[in-house]
């Protein structure tokens, strides 16, 4: 098996962001915001000022939520070889950054903490492949893109992941490395 470089996003690829975002929002204004209605990247027309504070928040990103089997794929895909990144933005915010770097301590503990960065343009790192959501991230990356499938990324070409499955995420790996 060939080893390659995989890039992999942390909010909303690994952990549930906009699920934990959406149902603190929906609680303290009554609304129903889903996924399926947000058809932008810029979450701010769509939570505003009130959905910034929430996760802008101390300790937000740190009690995230992984998506079912991130984990035991990402564990597995180290163990066959491959070198993780794990990258992702903390928009300036450094109580953000202390956060995220918790929960890939708490969450990855097989991760090597130099392979976790925190950084705004995630397609500058060198990697094979980058694993990601953000539309500008990925249209920029010159490797393999893989798209974890939202409503604001349809025009993104690259192998696309439906559902948060991870699972076909680690499929789509050892169909490139045999």
């Amino acid at each position: 098996m060939i080893a390659i470089r995989l890039l992999i996003d942390m909010d909303e690829v690994i952990c549930d962001f906009l699920g934990e975002l959406f149902r603190r929002y929906n609680r303290l204004t009554g609304k129903a915001l889903r996924l399926d209605q947000l058809k932008q990247y810029d979450l701010t027309p769509f939570v505003g000022r009130l959905g910034e504070k929430i996760y802008f928040s101390p300790g937000f990103f740190a009690q995230l939520q992984p998506f079912p089997y991130a984990l035991d794929v990402l564990r597995q895909l180290q163990q066959e070889g491959h070198h993780l990144i794990v990258a992702t933005d903390a928009r300036g915010n450094s109580q953000m950054a202390a956060d995220k770097k918790s929960w890939v301590r708490r969450h990855l503990p097989f991760l090597p903490p130099q392979n976790f960065v925190v950084c705004s343009h995630k397609y500058r790192i060198k990697a094979d492949l980058l694993f990601d959501d953000s539309p500008f991230i990925l249209n920029r990356f010159n490797g393999i893109k893989v798209v974890m499938d939202r409503p604001y990324n349809q025009h993104v070409k690259g192998q696309r992941i439906y559902n948060n499955n991870w699972l076909d995420f680690h499929t789509y790996v050892r169909s490139l490395t045999k």
